[in-house]
């Protein structure tokens, strides 16, 4: 975009130049701006050269640090000024540019060359965030496991209500750790969607297909040995208290599994398998939150972990498998699988 007829100015400037380019004078008024810049900056293609001051639209105390670096170009020019900084424009968009200047001295013009890194900022923002979370979580499961051991040792068994207990208070603490500390959006999570109908709906129906193995395998269980599956008591024994608090029990142990575990792996890990190898890793730390339960429950928490995770993958929402896990452990309980 010109606003100058200056030939001379022009000769001296890359039209497809890729970087926003802003040509001011020791005035600091615009007298070339190329489209990159004008669209970036949002300022308008009908000013006329020397017209315009560079901060007209833009003096606020967010770009404070903006016009500065500017200023600084402008006033001395004798050196090369290179920033980065944060800027909001007009309409409000935020953005953050890096910003170099140059004096063309025989025009006495100072060019501003500015680069927008607010895309590779945005990236590099999450994968800061994720690796605070997922090292959080690091943390407190080393932790749990040392004292599951040195609990262990001393020859005591923690009750399995308190154990869940501490899982959910660790799932709690997590979130809250998030909210504080992290800008993740809980629609980036999975934890708020826009087509929570879909996700209940393939929840439901995982769900029923899951329920109907569960009750083939144990027909075919107690049919190969009568003394599987705690005969002791009736074929499907429904407790709804247990069932009433599972339901946060599902809810707090998916939400270590999939928004703190497998997304955040999502994005720090790299390469090709990433998806894949989140879904196992996340499977396997997730068994460790039941290690006191034993090393038969714990491979199958992690592979019902794994199958709840290509889930999430696909659908990236918490409340699909929220559903599936419910109606899993609840079926298993009554029927004496778990």
């Amino acid at each position: 975009m010109k606003v100058s007829n200056n030939n001379t100015l022009e000769n001296k400037i890359l039209q497809d130049i890729y970087s926003s380019v802003l040509v001011l004078d020791n005035k600091g008024m615009i007298q070339y701006i190329n489209a990159h810049a004008s669209k970036l900056l949002e300022i308008s293609d009908n000013i006329e050269a020397g017209t315009t001051h560079f901060s007209a639209n833009i003096n606020n105390s967010y770009n404070d640090k903006f016009c500065e670096y500017i200023f600084n170009a402008i006033y001395r020019k004798d050196k090369k000024h290179i920033g980065t900084v944060k800027f909001i424009s007009p309409s409000g968009k935020k953005h953050v540019f890096r910003i170099s200047s140059s004096y063309l001295e025989e025009l006495d013009f100072i060019v501003i060359t500015i680069d927008d890194l607010t895309l590779e900022n945005t990236l590099i923002e999450k994968v800061k965030n994720s690796s605070y979370i997922f090292s959080v979580f690091l943390f407190v499961m080393g932790f749990w496991v040392l004292f599951c051991e040195f609990w262990d040792m001393t020859g005591r068994k923690i009750p399995q209500d308190i154990l869940t207990i501490i899982v959910e208070i660790i799932g709690i603490l997590i979130f809250i750790f998030i909210l504080i500390f992290t800008h993740l959006p809980l629609k980036e999570l999975g934890i708020l969607t826009n087509h929570n109908k879909k996700d209940i709906k393939e929840g439901v129906i995982i769900s029923a297909i899951c329920v109907v193995i569960m009750f083939a395998i144990k027909i075919i269980g107690r049919k190969i040995d009568p003394t599987l599956f705690k005969p002791e008591r009736s074929f499907f024994f429904f407790d709804p208290l247990v069932a009433l608090s599972y339901i946060k029990t599902a809810g707090v142990q998916e939400f270590l599994a999939r928004c703190v575990v497998q997304f955040n792996l999502e994005r720090i890990l790299m390469g090709k398998y990433k998806e894949p190898v989140a879904i196992i890793l996340s499977g396997l730390l997730f068994s460790t939150l039941h290690i006191y339960y034993g090393f038969i429950f714990m491979v199958c928490a992690a592979l019902l972990a794994m199958i709840e995770g290509v889930i999430y993958a696909k659908q990236k929402s918490l409340i699909s498998i929220w559903i599936v896990h419910y109606v899993f452990g609840i079926v298993g309980m009554s029927l004496g699988l778990a």
